[in-house]
């Protein structure tokens, strides 16, 4: 019990750190951040839908194909961090 809530803090940690870097530098900036997040900066520009919205939807795609391809064990950390983090970003 006490290594999942470790496990949980870390994730929100590092999810945090990357909305605030994302929203702080990458977002003003207009750079092309890598994975998901990049492709949804440039997606932004020709999509009238903001990057959070961009990167939900991405990331609910990718979350039904893990599921598919790779099984549960990976569900619920994933899910958590492709619900939080677009909330952040935004």
């Amino acid at each position: 019990m006490k290594e999942k809530l470790l496990s949980m803090i870390k994730i929100l940690v590092g999810v945090a750190l990357t909305d605030i870097a994302l929203g702080m530098i990458v977002l003003p900036q207009s750079f092309a951040a890598g994975g998901v997040t990049g492709l949804c900066v440039i997606l932004s520009k020709m999509i009238p839908l903001p990057v959070s919205i961009l990167v939900l939807i991405c990331n609910a795609i990718l979350f039904v194909l893990g599921y598919i391809f790779i099984g549960k064990e990976f569900i619920f950390k994933t899910l958590i961090v492709s619900i939080i983090f677009p909330f952040g970003l935004d």
